[in-house]
Order: structure tokens, then C-alpha cells, then sequence
């Protein structure tokens, strides 16, 4: 009987204690109370909201180029290599010019004809004027017609436009750099043939003066950006340097992912928006350096604009 007792009085202990730790349980702390009063947003916005991570790559501001001979012909010569600064107007590579030597020697000399036979006909007209009574000077211009003389003046325009024409297709077997620029693929090898029809890309040049990031901000936070954002840049290749920039546009689309970094566990069967971010001034990135970005929450952006 006395163990029924005890173990009568221990069940009822546990019972009690159970009620009274559900009933303390149950009543709100002044901190909760607080928080239900001011609304469920300030609840959430007290909290440190997370911060958005993207992989990234450096790329230039301004479009690529590319540059292939409008003539076709055998490269002659390549005058730049891939990683060369070039300005406005510098030879990239040049075409044999031996044809186009001809096509423009042929051209001035038919120049030279169509002038010649001009000018003696004028000449012509000229000596009879000194040499002949006026008579037989009325009868000479009476045979040198308007039509005669249109003839001989558009003979020599003509040839003039073939030597402009001649001269324009040898300076097209020289490609030039159209701006100032670094060039970045160069394709050309001397004795190649090429031309129009050939479809690759002989050089490609960019301006690099201004450069940007493209980052690629996967499908859970591609709606968490927007322009104005500000970011943190870091690349493996330049530990410990932060590099500050703003995101200037956001793409109106998610596409599949094409921009890899080779890491361990990195996902590529996944979508992202592209984010194109200014940097400032003074950075030393490179063009093509993988970078990674740190975009500042949104709830941190709405607080920098109350402020």
C-alpha cells in the first residue's frame, strides 16, 4: 500500500508542474507584446535582413568589335598580337597589294590619256587661232562642238572616278583599328586567303577605358535587385581588395545560366537575371577576371533612401 502512495503523490507533482510551466508558457513576454503592437513589418525589419551573393565577370563598357577584310586576298602581313593597345587609324593587317598596284597604275594611266587628248584638242584650237586668219579660226570652232568638248571633259572624269575607285580598294587591303582600343582576339596569320566570305572574326578590339561587371544573380534573389543597389567586387586573384560599385541595370528576363567559375559544388542547372554594375573609379581589374559580388540587402536600400 505505502508504494501505491508514492507512487500516487509522484504523478500528481508531475501534473502539477506540467500545468503550471503550459500557463507560463502561454503568457506573453512585454518584448512580444511589443513587437505584435508595432505590426508584423517592424518585426520583420528588425532583423538583420541577408545580404545577396552573385558571381560575376569583368567585361568593358562599350561593345565589342569585329574586324574582317571587306576585299578578298592573301594576309600579307599582321602588324598586332592579342593584348595590344592600339589608337584610331593604326594597320592591323595588311593584304598582298600587288594586284591593286596594277588596277591603280592602269587607272592614272588612262588618266593621263583622256587628259592628254583633251588638252591637244584645245591646244589645237589654240595654234589655229595664232596661225590662221580669223576666217578659217571661225571654221575651226565651228567644228569643235558643245557636244565635243563634253565628251572629252567626260572622259577624264570618268578616269579620275577609276583611279578614286582604284585607289579606295588598295586602301581596303589594309584594316585598320576604327577607335582606340585593346585588342583582345586577333585571328589573322600571314599567307592566309581571306575575305567576305570568310566568316570568322580576324580581330576583335574593345575600348577599355570605362569597365563593368556582369553578375549573375540566381532565380531566388533575381527579384530582390534593382538599379541603385550598391555592391562590394572581390576576385580571388586580388585577395583582401574591395572594389564599391553600383548596379546600373538589371535584365528584363531570367535565362539559363552560361557563366561558370569551375568551383566545387557550383550549380549550373539554374536560372539568373543579369546585373550590369558601374565600378568607381581606381580599380585595377582586369577584362575576363571572374570576380564575385556582395549586393547590399533590399531593406538596407530603403533605409539609405529615408535617410
Amino acid at each position: 500500500m505505502r508504494w501505491l502512495m508514492l507512487v500516487s503523490i509522484s504523478a500528481a507533482v508531475a501534473a502539477l508542474a506540467f500545468l503550471a510551466w503550459g500557463g507560463w508558457r502561454d503568457v506573453p513576454s512585454e518584448a512580444s507584446v511589443a513587437a505584435e503592437a508595432d505590426g508584423p513589418e517592424d518585426s520583420v525589419a528588425a532583423g538583420p535582413a541577408p545580404c545577396l551573393f552573385a558571381d560575376g565577370v569583368v567585361e568593358a563598357a562599350h561593345r565589342e568589335l569585329a574586324l574582317r577584310f571587306e576585299t578578298p586576298g592573301r594576309i600579307k602581313a599582321v602588324y598586332v598580337r592579342e593584348g595590344q593597345s592600339v589608337k584610331a587609324g593604326d594597320v592591323l593587317a595588311e593584304l598582298e597589294s600587288d594586284m591593286a598596284e596594277i588596277q591603280v597604275a592602269e587607272a592614272r594611266t588612262r588618266l593621263k590619256i583622256a587628259s592628254a587628248e583633251r588638252d591637244q584638242m584645245l591646244a589645237g584650237a589654240g595654234q589655229l587661232a595664232r596661225t590662221r586668219p580669223r576666217s578659217q579660226l571661225a571654221a575651226r570652232e565651228a567644228s569643235l562642238s558643245p557636244e565635243e568638248k563634253a565628251i572629252a571633259d567626260g572622259k577624264v572624269a570618268l578616269t579620275e572616278a577609276e583611279v578614286r575607285r582604284a585607289l579606295l580598294l588598295a586602301d581596303r587591303g589594309r584594316l585598320v583599328a576604327p577607335t582606340d582600343g585593346l585588342v583582345l582576339r586577333a585571328a589573322a596569320e600571314p599567307g592566309e586567303l581571306t575575305g567576305p566570305s570568310d566568316d570568322r572574326d580576324l580581330f576583335v578590339i574593345v575600348n577599355g577605358a570605362a569597365s563593368q561587371v556582369r553578375a549573375f544573380v540566381e532565380e531566388l534573389d533575381g527579384l530582390l535587385v534593382s538599379p541603385g543597389q550598391r555592391a562590394l567586387v572581390t576576385a580571388a586573384a586580388s585577395p583582401g581588395k574591395r572594389h564599391r560599385g553600383t548596379v546600373r541595370t538589371c535584365s528584363p528576363y531570367f535565362r539559363l545560366k552560361s557563366q561558370r567559375n569551375l568551383r566545387p559544388g557550383e550549380r549550373v542547372d539554374v536560372r539568373v537575371r543579369e546585373v550590369v554594375i558601374d565600378l568607381e573609379a581606381g580599380h585595377d581589374l582586369i577584362l575576363g577576371l571572374p570576380v564575385e559580388v556582395l549586393l547590399e540587402p533590399p531593406s538596407s536600400r530603403v533605409a539609405n533612401r529615408a535617410q
